[in-house]
C-alpha cells in the first residue's frame, strides 16, 4: 500500500494535495511522508527550465520545509533569497558550499543530502568548474557520512 501511495505521489502536482498526504502519513508511514516531502519540494521548485536553477530552488524549499518540520519558526532564507536575486543561483550555490550553513546540517538530519548545495555542485561539474570548490563540496559530504554517489544522483 505504501508503494502505491508513493507511486501516486510521483504524478501529483497539487501542493495542497501533497501536503494532505504528508499530514496523513506523518506518524503512520515514514516512507510515504518522506516521498511526499520530496515531491512537495520538486513541485514547489517548478517553473525553471534551467536544471541548476531548479536544483537551487529545490534546496531552498527543502531547507525551509525541514525547518517547518522541526517545529522552528519558519523563516524564508532571508539572506540566500536576495543573493539569488542579485547574483543568481550559481553564485548562491557556490556561497553555500564555501560557507557551511545551518541548512546543510538540518537537511542532513532528514536524510535529504541530494538537496544540499554540495551535492548540486558535484552533480553539475560542467557549471562548477572550480576544482577547489568541488573538493570542498565532496569533503563536506564525506565528513558528514553521506554516500556521495547516491546524493549526486539525486
Amino acid at each position: 500500500m505504501e508503494q502505491q501511495a508513493i507511486e501516486r505521489l510521483s504524478r501529483q502536482n497539487s501542493t495542497e494535495d501533497i501536503r494532505r498526504v504528508m499530514e496523513n502519513a506523518r506518524d503512520r508511514s515514514p516512507p510515504v511522508f518522506k516521498a511526499a516531502f520530496r515531491r512537495l519540494v520538486e513541485v514547489s521548485a517548478q517553473g525553471s527550465d534551467d536544471p541548476i536553477a531548479k536544483a537551487c530552488w529545490e534546496m531552498v524549499h527543502t531547507v525551509e520545509g525541514v525547518r517547518k518540520e522541526l517545529g522552528r519558526p519558519v523563516w524564508r532564507m532571508n539572506r540566500l533569497r536576495p543573493k539569488i536575486e542579485k547574483d543568481g543561483e550559481v553564485a548562491a550555490l557556490e556561497y553555500c558550499a564555501r560557507n557551511r550553513t545551518e541548512g546543510f546540517d538540518e537537511v542532513l538530519e532528514h536524510e535529504l543530502a541530494e538537496f544540499t548545495a554540495e551535492a548540486i555542485i558535484l552533480r553539475f561539474p560542467e557549471t562548477f568548474t572550480d576544482k577547489n570548490l568541488r573538493e570542498i563540496a565532496r569533503t563536506r559530504l564525506v565528513e558528514a557520512g553521506v554516500n556521495v554517489e547516491a546524493a549526486v544522483k539525486g
